[in-house]
């Protein structure tokens, strides 16, 4: 892991994260998603550490995008130039998420991996390339590295050997979950067919009728008026 070394900057205010112009090495890249809580907590450990300071993450992978849904602090030594994770803390934090639903696939899903640099640019340093070996067995990690100035600038690893730098970022759209959903279950519950006029009988629970052709549409949607007592015996 990094080596420590005994120097501090102290304490600094961060600014608030904001995007910047990408300057990302691919021309069709996927986006990362922040939930607004997870960049909340995201400001307050880098605004509240005197040094740099790491931070592991659960990420969700949607179609060709990732979203960032949960943040952990693991136990840690850490000084201006370094953040070092310690393996007990580590294990206690594979342990934690094991007690919960589906805990098995949670451990899998730490696929995130966020540090400060403080005030310093948020270009990787030789340290941060070595540290991503340790995650190449995962088949993609994302790296962040923010800093007081309120930028956050992300790499996206995948175990192929492909690695896309500065990938944007956004906060996840409110209601986009409900969005998904209805997608979803629009993919499977709603089919395209060709179109042709109806007719013939329509029938909704509890209601019996028929549209009569040639005959006006008094307002329903139909070759035809309803008629609710046509059929009827």
């Amino acid at each position: 892991m990094f080596e420590t070394k005994a120097y501090s900057y102290g304490e600094t205010k961060a600014a608030r994260f904001r995007p910047h112009p990408f300057e990302t090495n691919f021309s069709s890249i996927p986006t990362v998603f922040f939930t607004e809580q997870v960049m909340d907590d995201m400001y307050v450990l880098v605004d509240e550490a005197p040094d740099e300071i790491s931070w592991l993450g659960l990420v969700k992978r949607i179609d060709n995008d990732f979203l960032v849904e949960e943040i952990f602090l693991v136990e840690q030594s850490c000084n201006a130039v370094t953040t070092e994770m310690s393996t007990d803390g580590l294990t206690k934090l594979y342990e934690e998420l094991s007690k919960r639903k589906n805990g098995e696939k949670l451990v899998e899903r730490l696929r995130f991996w966020g540090h400060s640099h403080h005030t310093m640019g948020t270009g990787p340093s030789g340290q941060d390339e070595d540290q991503m070996e340790l995650f190449n067995e995962c088949d993609y990690f994302i790296r962040a590295i923010c800093n007081k100035e309120g930028r956050i600038e992300l790499a996206l690893f995948f175990n192929n050997g492909i690695t896309i730098e500065d990938v944007p970022w956004t906060i996840w759209p409110e209601g986009k979950e409900r969005r998904l959903k209805w997608k979803a279950e629009i993919k499977a519950k709603v089919k395209t067919h060709a179109y042709a006029p109806h007719t013939g009988r329509y029938e909704w629970p509890g209601y019996h009728g028929t549209f009569e052709d040639g005959e006006e549409d008094s307002g329903a949607k139909g070759n035809g008026v309803w008629n609710p007592d046509k059929g009827k015996s």
